[in-house]
């Protein structure tokens, strides 16, 4: 009789079931059994609503419960890998203490997880944050890498320059005759300015031209400017005439003797270092100069 009273208490509780996700208290005899028939989809119809989650929910072999968005919370969906990544950059040469932002891909667009992180190779040369923004630094070159979640990379190489500010050429005022030559020099600044190619142009080489290596040559009378252009478009220019030495005697009704002709005058001048410089100045109108620097007392 004892035995037969323990099992009516028993049965007679109430046993609270926790459905996982659902957090929704059956009693034993609704999470037991209630109506309906389970679809194609697994969805099972309970009209009476016995079961506590309405007229449709789902067991597939779990306690009955609901698949909030279309998902089950007892299944995780299947990841999906990122295949590759790939970094995007509208430039792969910076100057000091520039920035840009690169871009990193990742494929299939619907990866389950595109999380990617950024390294340098140098930070000296090219510091990069996590949200992929390059700053150059110092000159060099440094390899920006991206990683993704699952070991896919990609990287690119960006080099950094010190940029020529100012260039400057040393032959300012001048003037040549025709057939004459000079090589002209060009100084930069910074000088320790990583790229400091020069190139050399003329506004005319009918009357000035000038070579890859500043050397400028007279063709005729006239004037020519001639520039001096770094890599980065710093620019000077300096301006060139060129004469022609006359040589035709102008005709005179005076006779011509040779006494005349011989006639020269000749004068001296002496610096601090002991040369003389000779000067002899012809007749007639026709003006031939000859400059000859020697040691005092001996050529």
């Amino acid at each position: 009789m004892r035995d037969i009273r323990k099992t009516r208490v028993m049965l007679g509780l109430l046993v609270t079931v926790l459905i996982s996700n659902c957090f929704i208290s059956l009693t034993p005899e609704k999470a037991i059994a209630h109506s309906g028939r389970t679809d194609s989809s697994g969805g099972h119809r309970d009209n009476k609503n016995a079961s506590g989650l309405g007229s449709y929910h789902y067991h597939h072999g779990y306690s009955a419960h609901l698949h909030p968005n279309g998902i089950c919370p007892y299944e995780a969906p299947a990841e999906i890998p990122v295949s590759s990544v790939s970094i995007t950059s509208n430039k792969d040469t910076l100057n000091i203490g520039e920035s840009i932002e690169l871009k990193a891909e990742t494929n299939p667009a619907n990866a389950t997880n595109k999380s990617v992180s950024w390294t340098s190779s140098d930070t000296n040369v090219v510091t990069v944050n996590s949200s992929g923004v390059i700053t150059a630094v110092g000159a060099g070159t440094a390899v920006i890498s991206v990683q993704a979640n699952n070991g896919m990379k990609d990287n690119t190489s960006i080099s950094v320059i010190k940029p020529v500010e100012e260039i400057s050429i040393e032959e300012k005022e001048f003037s040549l005759l025709v057939g004459e030559s000079k090589v002209l020099t060009a100084s930069i600044a910074p000088r320790d300015a990583t790229e400091t190619s020069i190139s050399w142009s003329s506004t005319d080489p009918s009357i000035v031209e000038v070579s890859n290596t500043g050397e400028v040559s007279a063709k005729s009378v006239g004037i020519a400017t001639i520039t001096a252009e770094t890599l980065n478009g710093v620019t000077d220019s300096i301006e060139i005439e060129v004469s022609k030495l006359e040589e035709a005697i102008p005709a005179s009704s005076s006779p011509v003797t040779k006494t005349d002709l011989a006639k020269t005058e000749e004068k001296t001048a002496s610096d601090n270092n002991g040369f003389e410089s000779i000067v002899g100045i012809g007749i007639l109108g026709a003006v031939a100069i000859a400059v000859r620097k020697v040691r005092s007392g001996r050529k």
